[in-house]
């Protein structure tokens, strides 16, 4: 569903990306997230937890560079996990 309206929202429907992602994290954490492949061509799995934690650690270090809430941030990589990670902390 998707939120069209200035009402509140309505409970199915989460605020943002950033949102669902956590809420993920919360329902499911040792299920696997992601799988991308290492230096070696190696398959890595990462749980919805370990991809929360990750989030956490690159939005504390975006805080710590001065960003805060509302500015602009931009990333500048290749697609990758680190990139959607970097995504999530943004949001």
């Amino acid at each position: 569903m998707i939120y069209t309206g200035p009402e509140p929202l309505p409970d199915n429907v989460m605020p943002s990306l950033t949102a669902m992602f956590l809420s993920r994290v919360e329902k499911s954490p040792d299920k696997e997230a992601f799988r991308y492949p290492d230096a070696d061509d190696n398959w890595v799995s990462v749980t919805w937890q370990e991809a929360g934690n990750q989030a956490e650690l690159w939005a504390a270090g975006l805080t710590a560079l001065g960003a805060r809430p509302g500015a602009r941030v931009g990333i500048a990589a290749g697609t990758s996990y680190s990139w959607t990670v970097a995504a999530l902390a943004i949001g």
